[in-house]
Parts: C-alpha cells; structure tokens; sequence
C-alpha cells in the first residue's frame, strides 16, 4: 500500500495479557488487543481496482501514456477516501480457565478441564460501501457483528498403557453454535 515515501495507512494499538495461577492446579489467562487503523493517504490502483473503486481498465491500459497516467492518478484522489478498512476488527480479546486435577489413581494419571472464549468486536468485509454488491442477499456480509467462540477441552492424561504413557481427551469448538459469516471467500 506504500505510494512513493509516505505510507497511505496509519495503524496503533495496544495488548495487553495477563495470566493468574490462584490456587494450585487453576490457572486463568486474559488478553486484550485494541487496533486504530485509519488511512490517511492515497491507495495505489491496485487496492481500489479490487475493491471496485477503480475500474479496471485502468489496471489493463497503463501504457504510461500522460493522459492514461493522469486519469489513473485521478481515480487513486478521488477513490481512496471511499475505502474502508476490512477484516480487522478494533478489539480483539481472549478469556480462558484451565485446572489440572492431583494425580489420580495412584499414579501419575490427571484430569484437565479448559475453556477458552474467543472475542470480537464488529469488522467489515466489504471494502466499498458505495458499490453494488455482487449478489442479492449479500448485503448481511457488509460487516461481521461482534462473536464470541467458546472453546473446551476434557482430558486424562499420563495414563500407562503398558509401555506406553498415553492421553485420552475430549475437546470441542464452538460450543455455542455462533453461526456469523466471517468472510465472503
């Protein structure tokens, strides 16, 4: 997205993780990231030829003739401040709580419990909100709403088999049956 010196874009943010042990065998974990992103130059025609700002004519006609230049530049002026910035959302965060049981049975075998969440806030994924969409219906996919995928796991591990030490666990994803469309791939 680099035109000549100056970056087009401009992106800050922040994380921060924190992870606690409270009593023996829990441990809890957090994360927090915040992203400002903003555009704050011209986009090159290739970026705006993709999400339908530009034409693509320009990109097939670059003979670098003056006036094919000149439109093209044109476009690049006009075009960029109608881009919006997709698949970033500005918080992202993770929460989870594991515990891991004594040995049991007399050996070294151990029961372990983790959940995890995974949160999102909004992000769009329509780059150009001023084009037609490619398909009817598709105007639910002009941004994701905010998610949140719960995660778990069940396993007993160092279990011996003979010579082997082996673990048996159990896990799942989504657990909540959170159904957002995340892209349009």
């Amino acid at each position: 997205l680099v035109v000549g010196s100056k970056s087009p874009a401009r992106a800050r943010g922040i994380e921060v993780e924190l992870t606690a042990a409270p009593t023996r065998g829990l441990t809890l974990g957090a994360n927090l990231g915040y992203t400002d992103f903003k555009y704050t130059g011209t986009l090159n025609w290739e970026v705006l030829i993709t999400s339908g700002l530009c034409t693509a004519e320009f990109g097939a006609s670059l003979s670098g003739t003056p006036t094919s230049l000149a439109a093209l530049s044109a476009c690049e002026v006009a075009q960029t401040p109608n881009f919006r910035q997709t698949l970033l959302p500005k918080i992202t965060s993770s929460l989870w709580a594991q515990w891991e049981s004594e040995p049991l049975f007399g050996d070294d075998a151990r029961l372990s419990i983790r959940l995890d969440a995974q949160i999102k806030s909004s992000m769009r994924i329509d780059g150009n909100p001023d084009a037609p969409l490619p398909l009817p219906g598709w105007d639910k996919l002009e941004e994701v709403p905010s998610t949140m995928i719960l995660n778990g796991r069940i396993a007993l591990s160092d279990i011996k088999l003979g010579p082997v030490n082996t673990t048996f666990a159990l896990w799942g994803r989504n657990l909540t049956n959170d159904r957002h469309i995340q892209f349009t791939g």
